[in-house]
């Protein structure tokens, strides 16, 4: 697997692709909140399947300019929609790199399946969407709550303690407005088809909510083509704890179908 670094106006994208076969479409990663740069099981996974993989660092982490804040995430996808060409200019190497020109899939992992439901109406070319622990909403007791118990107060601060270089997190107001479900009741219209996946032992979850609500709050924000929910027994939060077959069927079934 190779990997190429670009830029689209301030922020920067590493490109995942196979070494061997030149990709046949793109598929976009987002990642949760904080993140670990470079390739995960999903990459892997995804390259093998004749798919170049992005992923893209939000404004305001790591390397890519700016403040990080909800509203930033969800627009950088817009951004790297306008400006994606067929062709990009490695950073590190300075020669160019071909891309497909479409992106039917969307992974969203944790924090990033809230920034990819919202950021549907940016991807004209969109097919499925694949949520992996995904936090979609963040409003407690409302039609929209789907089990995230993750507190402002806590997470916040933890990150501005443990990466205060990587995180510029930008007005703070706007993060309280997130975990008050600011966002919730934004609803989109696409016909996509979209599978989930949880660890029973997420403990970002009240599990009984989750099992409750999540598929219905999902069906309230996306009219979806079909969906599928995937529970695994022994997992928890984190991709890597995820039972990697289960995972792997979760991709398969909307890519394939």
């Amino acid at each position: 697997m190779k990997k190429s670094k670009f830029k689209v106006g301030k922020i920067i994208v590493d490109y995942f692709y196979s070494k061997d076969n030149p990709p046949e479409k793109i598929a976009l990663f987002l990642y949760g909140f904080p993140y670990s740069l470079g390739a995960n099981e999903v990459t892997k996974f995804l390259v093998e399947e004749k798919f170049g993989v992005i992923q893209m660092q939000y404004p305001g982490t790591n390397d890519s300019e700016g403040a990080h804040e909800p509203e930033t995430a969800i627009n950088s996808v817009s951004t790297l929609i306008n400006s994606l060409s067929d062709t990009i200019i490695d950073l590190g190497k300075n020669v160019k790199v071909q891309l497909p020109n479409k992106i039917p899939l969307v992974v969203g992992y944790s924090f990033g399946g809230f920034v990819a439901v919202n950021s549907v109406s940016f991807l004209p070319d969109l097919e499925s969407l694949i949520l992996i622990s995904p936090t979609i909403t963040f409003g407690i007791n409302t039609i929209f709550d789907s089990g995230v118990r993750e507190s402002f107060n806590e997470h916040i601060p933890y990150v501005k303690r443990t990466r205060p270089l990587t995180y510029r997190l930008g007005d703070l107001k706007k993060w309280e407005k997130l975990y008050s479900g600011f966002y919730d009741t934004n609803t989109y219209q696409t016909s996509i088809k979209c599978c989930s996946i949880f660890g029973a032992n997420d403990s970002t979850f009240e599990k009984e909510t989750l099992m409750a609500n999540y598929e219905k709050v999902l069906k309230k924000k996306l009219s979806l083509k079909h969906h599928n929910l995937i529970i695994d027994r022994t997992g928890s939060h984190k991709m890597s704890s995820l039972n990697q077959e289960l995972l792997h069927k979760c991709i398969t079934e909307v890519i394939n179908d």
